[in-house]
């Protein structure tokens, strides 16, 4: 699904005196790029909604189906399958969308499989969770590649912290254009409750990729990003992005729990929907 932009336009001083409002030619001129940014932020949401859905059918607490309250798992949307290897310490969970669009629970529409494999429970430290994509769609937007988490056991704030690392992901939209993402988190768990929803997680890192017109960039996370279970969207945070020839952007993500978000470009602001 791509993104309608609005930009903010600075007012410009033309005469001593008096402020013309809008945006004068010479704006035409400056960097309005804003993909590489968006397709990062596009990517941090698969990311991260892949891993809340892999934990939360683990866990066996919500449904992906839409409904007006979260419900027991399989329903209409997923069915979730549990396999214990020979040694039963390897296990293999498939959560299956099916082959057509189904409408879940934070209205988005999927299709296909996410499958996750680990060899341990999720607070045992050292412990590395696979999680892979099989025909996966959202919104139409074909997913490929695959991400490790791995255990860190608690650290100094005395939380639990995993490492998570993305390879090569490739999202394909329906136009046919694509971009590539890969990153290096350290995910933590700032708010631990036995009910699962109300969890909250920070994460701080890096990432790199092409975005649609394979312009490579690299991304760091100058601001943890910040999201809660009980919530659809990244929260909170920042990062900075510069994509090849080209000058820094900032992605800020808001904050509290909406939609909303904004790309600023030297003196230039644009305001986005987030994924």
């Amino acid at each position: 699904m791509r993104k309608t932009l609005i930009v903010c336009c600075a007012l410009e001083i033309i005469l001593a005196g008096l402020i013309g409002i809008g945006c004068n030619k010479s704006n035409a001129s400056l960097d309005s790029d804003t993909s590489s940014a968006m397709e990062n932020e596009e990517a941090e949401f698969i990311s991260a909604d892949a891993l809340n859905m892999a934990d939360a059918a683990a866990k066996g607490q919500i449904s992906f189906k839409r409904g007006p309250a979260f419900a027991l798992l399989g329903g209409p949307c997923a069915t979730i399958t549990l396999v214990s290897g020979a040694d039963t310490s390897r296990k293999t969970l498939t959560i299956d969308f099916g082959a057509t669009n189904c409408q879940c629970a934070d209205l988005r529409n999927r299709r296909g499989k996410i499958s996750v494999t680990w060899t341990g429970g999720y607070f045992v430290p050292n412990v590395t969770k696979t999680i892979a994509f099989s025909n996966y769609y959202v919104n139409n937007n074909r997913v490929n590649g695959s991400k490790t988490i791995t255990n860190n056991a608690k650290n100094a704030a005395g939380n639990w912290s995993w490492t998570i690392n993305v390879q090569n992901m490739k999202v394909t939209h329906t136009d046919s254009s694509w971009f590539t993402w890969s990153s290096s988190r350290v995910r933590e768990l700032i708010a631990d409750s036995v009910n699962w929803m109300k969890n909250v997680y920070s994460q701080t890192g890096s990432a790199s990729g092409s975005d649609n017109a394979h312009v490579g960039f690299s991304a760091t996370i100058t601001k943890p990003i910040i999201k809660a279970n009980n919530c659809q969207w990244i929260q909170s945070g920042t990062f900075t992005l510069t994509p090849t020839g080209k000058v820094v952007r900032t992605l800020d993500f808001g904050n509290g729990c909406n939609n909303m978000g904004t790309v600023t470009i030297g003196s230039n602001t644009f305001h986005f929907i987030k994924h």
